[in-house]
C-alpha cells in the first residue's frame, strides 16, 4: 500500500491521485534489481561402526555390532527480504531539509533505515537494498545409534538336509535438532523462515528366520521352506509384526520356481517426523463449489512446510511369484520372469497446497485440518506435512 505522499513517486501520478480523491493505493513492482536467492547448503557426514563375531560350536556363528552416525547441516538462504524492514524502507518522505528518508527516522533518527525507490528498475540503491536483505539461516543435526547381535547357525537336518535357523535382535534411537534464526520465528523473512525443532523416537526389535528343506533331488524335485517373523515396537507409532512365507521349488534342475507372501512396513523416517520446516507464498485455488467451506478463488496464502510426530508406519501385503530357467541343453543362458502384487495401506505422503484443498472439499478430514482460515472464511495459510492418507497398489 503506497501513499500518495511517498517521496520517490511521480509528480504526475500524484497529481492525477489528488483529482481522484485518493491517497493510498495499491502497487505491485518488479524484483528485478534486489537480485536472486541463493540457497547455500554444507553437509557433513560421519558414520563410526565396530563389529564383534565368533563361533557357537561347530554349526552357528554369532555377530554384533555398534554404530554410530551424524549429519550436520548447515542451511543459509542469502539476499532474502527483511519484511519488517522492507516496509519501513518503501515508506519514504521527505524530512525538513527537504532530503528524501524513511519516515521512521524522523522519529528514530538512528534505526538505520535507508530509503528505497519502487518507482521503475535501476532506480534502487546499494545502500537501500543492503538494508532490507539478508539471510536466513539453520543448523541442523541429526544423529543415529545402533546396536545389534545376531546368530545363524543349523538346526539338526530333515530329511531333505539341515534346518537352517537365523535369529537377531536390535535397538535404534533417531535424533533430529534444528535451530532456525530469530527472524525466522516470527516469519519476518519474506522467504526461508527456518524454524527450531527437536523429536526423536527409539525402535526394538527381534526377528527370527528358518529355512527347512522338504524335498532333495527326489522325483519331485527339491524343494526349500522359508519363514520368517520380526517384532518392532517403536517409541512413538506403537508395536507392529511383520512376517514372510515362501517356497521354492526345482520340479528339474533346469528351472526354480519360487512363491513369497509377506506383511511388510515402512516405518517414517527421522526427516518425516521431525523436519524442521520453512514457509513460503504459494497460490492456493478455492473451488466454487456448494456447500462452500471456504471463501472461492484464488488466493496467495502462507504455506509451512514441516513434520509430522504423530505418523504411523505404512503397512504392506506383498505377493511375489517367480521362475528361473537354466536349461541344460543352453549352456550360459539364464532368464527370469516375476509378478508382484503389492498393496499398501496408511502411505506416507506430502501433499501440494492445491491438492490439501482438494481432498478437503472431498471430506477427508485429515486434509482440512491442515487449513487455517480467517473469520470470513478466507484460507490463510496451508501447513503442509506428510500424513498417512493414501493407499497404493503396484
Amino acid at each position: 500500500s503506497v501513499s500518495i505522499n511517498n517521496a520517490f513517486l511521480p509528480q504526475s501520478v500524484r497529481d492525477a491521485a489528488i483529482l481522484a480523491g485518493v491517497t493510498t493505493f495499491g502497487y505491485g513492482m518488479s524484483t528485478i534489481d534486489y537480485g536472486r536467492m541463493q540457497n547455500d547448503i554444507t553437509r557433513e557426514n560421519m558414520r563410526l561402526v565396530g563389529t564383534l563375531e565368533g563361533d557357537i560350536g561347530s554349526s552357528w556363528k554369532w555377530q554384533a555390532y555398534y554404530q554410530h552416525g551424524r549429519s550436520n547441516i548447515d542451511v543459509a538462504l542469502r539476499n532474502t527480504t527483511n519484511n519488517a524492514r522492507f516496509q519501513l524502507a518503501v515508506d519514504a518522505v521527505r524530512n525538513g531539509s527537504g532530503a528524501i528518508v524513511c519516515r521512521s527516522t524522523l522519529t528514530n533518527p538512528t534505526n538505520g533505515c535507508v530509503p528505497a525507490n519502487i518507482f521503475g528498475t535501476g532506480v534502487i540503491s546499494p545502500e537501500s537494498l543492503a538494508y532490507f536483505k539478508g539471510t536466513a539461516t539453520q543448523s541442523q543435526k541429526i544423529t543415529e545409534n545402533v546396536v545389534a547381535i545376531s546368530a545363524n547357525g543349523t538346526l539338526g537336518n530333515s530329511w531333505a538336509g539341515p534346518i537352517s535357523l537365523a535369529v537377531g535382535a536390535e535397538h535404534r534411537t533417531e535424533r533430529a535438532e534444528a535451530v532456525g534464526d530469530a527472524l525466522s520465528q516470527t516469519n519476518g523473512w519474506a522467504t526461508g523462515n527456518f524454524k527450531t525443532n527437536a523429536g526423536g523416537y527409539n525402535v526394538t526389535e527381534g526377528f527370527g528366520e528358518v529355512v527347512v528343506p522338504v524335498l532333495k533331488d527326489s522325483g519331485l524335485g527339491s524343494a526349500d521352506l522359508n519363514g520368517a517373523v520380526r517384532l518392532t515396537h517403536y517409541s512413538l507409532a506403537g508395536t507392529v509384526t511383520t512376517w514372510k512365507a515362501g517356497l521354492s521349488y526345482g520340479p528339474i534342475p533346469d528351472i526354480r520356481i519360487r512363491i513369497v507372501r509377506s506383511r511388510d512396513i515402512r516405518a517414517p523416517s527421522i526427516s518425516e517426523g521431525f523436519a524442521a520446516g520453512s514457509t513460503q507464498a504459494v497460490d492456493v485455488i478455492v473451488p466454487n463449489s456448494a456447500p462452500n467451506l471456504y471463501t472461492p478463488g484464488t488466493f496467495r496464502v502462507t504455506m509451512v512446510t514441516n513434520g509430522n510426530p504423530t505418523l504411523t508406519p505404512e503397512i504392506a501385503d506383498t505377493l511375489s511369484l517367480g521362475a528361473i530357467f537354466k536349461p541344460r541343453f543352453f549352456p550360459g543362458f539364464s532368464a527370469s520372469v516375476d509378478y508382484y502384487n503389492i498393496r499398501v495401506k496408511d502411505a506416507i505422503q506430502q501433499l501440494a497446497q492445491n491438492d490439501i484443498v482438494t481432498l478437503c472439499y472431498a471430506g477427508v478430514s485429515t486434509a482440512c485440518g491442515l487449513i487455517t482460515a480467517d473469520g470470513s472464511k478466507t484460507i490463510t495459510q496451508i501447513t503442509r506435512v506428510p500424513i498417512n492418507v493414501a493407499s497404493i497398489r503396484v
